[in-house]
């Protein structure tokens, strides 16, 4: 397969010329009422995007937000669509073909300018379905391990791990989930399998649960760790906390499912009998891009037992459906209290400090979750926490992810106890803006 940038490169710009050439070509033609049409379909189009633009803004409707610019490339694909379908019947045959490719053109142009904000598909390969690197059945992994056994040459043998696919039961929640991934370290293909360390990487909304891999590329980050600390990395886990691709739990317990003890009990139980892992607080971490990281410090400081380190990046204050009155009515079955019990404020300020530590990034350009996530690491600090906060360039994107996890993985390594970490710096800091962290004054 031909292999290509969908974000960045020739691809875009490629794309973008192309559309906006042919949605020229279009609007130039010339015959009786095609000045009326082009109006009609321009100012159908404007209304139409307005009042939906109004109508998601006011009621939240899609449960996540975008940049208003995403309104004018979807605006330009519904013109170019209008205009086609106005002029279809009076078009000879050459123009028909034109309007149809100035319609396709101006739909892929939309996604492009969309996509390339967000990174969601970084590649052909993504696009057509590769989720991570290097894939491997569960059968593929008991082989893997033997022959790595009986080389004796250890975890030398195998220089990438394997992220392979697995229905994780909710035997305990009856949570209604999509089948996780789980990325194994070179080391782990070694008998008896080493007692590793999990973080567990949970994504946004919409969002798959290949997310981190397919598009952040955890699996990847994960590898070059290991491969400088003798094949030995943190065990991946990705999880389905929301139950479809355009859920949104917020990772509690309510109308929406029972995704907080599907993470903190049914998730960890499988993947301590499967895998052979390390067990407890200490030995396992949560973390989390946008809707994923709000939940990741929430559970961390609900359930210390379980995830005695979170990472948060581009995370909110707190889970919330757009009010308090939304949100208990949507996430908590319309008991209001259960919103401070889930607020990482209240908890911080309502009780003792557990003991966790926590890594916070987000980017500059993002203003809502850095506005949060500043107030967040502020008051983890004030309650005692081992904190860590990084503050740079970027916007709420999938590369931006994919760098907040290079840059916390040594931290978060050496936090759940892995054998050979390096040093992850001084505790208690707040980063300051740039790339680097920086202690609080």
């Amino acid at each position: 397969m031909f292999r290509f940038s969908l974000i960045s490169g020739w691809f875009p710009p490629l794309v973008v010329s192309a559309a906006l050439g042919a949605l020229g070509r279009a609007v130039t033609y010339r015959w009786p009422g095609w000045c009326k049409r082009v109006g009609v379909s321009a100012g159908v189009t404007a209304v139409a995007v307005g009042v939906a633009a109004s109508y998601v803004t006011a009621t939240h409707a899609l449960e996540f937000s975008w940049p208003p610019s995403f309104y004018l490339w979807i605006g330009l694909a519904l013109f170019t669509a209008g205009l086609a379908l106005l002029g279809w019947r009076h078009a000879a045959a050459r123009r028909r073909l034109s309007l149809g490719v100035a319609t396709a053109l101006t739909s892929a142009m939309a996604l492009t300018l969309i996509n390339s904000h967000y990174g969601y598909y970084p590649s052909s390969e993504s696009l057509a379905g590769e989720t991570a690197l290097h894939h491997a059945s569960e059968a593929d992994l008991a082989r893997l391990s033997a022959g790595v056994d009986a080389m004796g040459g250890g975890a030398g043998q195998l220089r990438f791990g394997r992220t392979v696919s697995v229905d994780i039961p909710a035997t305990n929640s009856h949570f209604r989930h999509r089948r996780s991934l789980v990325y194994l370290p070179p080391a782990w293909f070694t008998l008896p399998h080493p007692q590793l360390p999990v973080i567990v990487l949970l994504a946004g909304t919409p969002g798959l649960t290949s997310d981190w891999t397919r598009a952040a590329f955890a699996d990847r980050t994960a590898d070059s760790y290991a491969a400088a600390h003798g094949g030995r990395a943190p065990i991946l886990v990705l999880a389905d906390h929301n139950g479809s691709n355009l859920g949104d739990s917020e990772c509690v317990d309510g109308p929406r499912g029972a995704a907080e003890s599907y993470l903190s009990i049914d998730v960890p139980s499988f993947v301590t009998e499967h895998f052979q892992t390390a067990t407890g607080g200490t030995h396992w971490a949560v973390a989390g891009l946008s809707e994923g990281g709000t939940c990741a410090v929430m559970l961390s400081l609900r359930h210390p037992d379980v995830f005695g380190t979170f990472g948060d990046f581009s995370g909110d204050l707190a889970p919330n459906m757009g009010g308090p009155g939304r949100t208990a009515r949507l996430l908590y079955g319309g008991d209001t209290s259960q919103i401070a019990r889930h607020d990482p404020l209240q908890l911080l300020a309502s009780r003792p400090a557990p003991a966790v530590a926590g890594w916070f990034e987000v980017g500059e350009e993002d203003h809502r979750p850095r506005r949060c996530t500043e107030r967040l690491a502020r008051a983890a600090v004030a309650a005692g926490l081992d904190v860590q906060l990084m503050v740079r360039h970027g916007r709420h994107s999938f590369p931006f992810w994919g760098a907040s996890f290079r840059h916390s993985l040594p931290w978060l390594a050496q936090h759940v106890g892995l054998d050979g970490a390096g040093p992850a710096g001084g505790g208690g800091g707040i980063g300051a803006a740039g790339a680097s962290k920086a202690q609080p004054t």
